[in-house]
């Protein structure tokens, strides 16, 4: 991932703040924000779970005034942090496996005449990283991780969770993977 291109994203996420006027908005903010950090930093950050702790008080539980600017300004705040860190550090590296898990899958292909060729399918997990929410890839995550359920039963439950979603998130997840030009190369 290139640094100008994370810079770019993340003011335009600083912009965005001025959408945040209330729980919805700042909700959508927190999931576009999650995505991104995830992108960045990994899954886990401690900046995604600042970004979590961003949360919404009516105006009722405040004598007569919501939190949504002091939300606002953390959001701001929060974002042009990691602006400057960047600016003046770099990208982060991101750990390439997690509690022993691989982000990346290898699939080494016997063709005829003995050749051998391995396809790096990352671009999956940046393909549905695309598509869904930070809670919607928790959820999936959740449930590949579950090592008491079947492969045929994950794969059921999966299929149902991204119906779920909507009908269109499996079909941009599959079309993202397909027009990826890392899958020809």
């Amino acid at each position: 991932m290139r640094t100008e291109i994370v810079l770019e994203a993340l003011n335009e996420l600083k912009n965005d703040t001025a959408n945040i006027n209330d729980n919805y908005s700042l909700t959508d903010w927190k999931n576009k924000a999650t995505n991104l950090m995830i992108r960045i930093y990994g899954k886990e950050s401690a900046l995604q779970n600042q970004i979590d702790e961003l949360r919404y008080q009516p105006a009722f539980s405040r004598g007569g005034e919501n939190n949504i600017r002091h939300r606002r300004q953390q959001a701001v705040a929060l974002i042009e942090s990691q602006i400057k860190e960047i600016e003046r550090f770099g990208l982060p590296e991101i750990k390439a496996k997690e509690e022993g898990k691989s982000f990346h899958i290898n699939i080494t292909q016997n063709q005829q005449q003995n050749q051998e060729t391995k396809i790096s399918l990352g671009f999956l997990i940046d393909s549905i990283q695309e598509e869904l929410k930070g809670s919607e890839l928790k959820e999936i995550q959740t449930i590949i991780d579950d090592e008491q359920i079947e492969p045929e039963t994950k794969k059921n439950k999966i299929v149902e969770t991204l119906k779920k979603f909507g009908g269109d998130v499996a079909t941009n997840i599959i079309a993202n993977i397909l027009t990826n030009p890392a899958l020809y190369s």
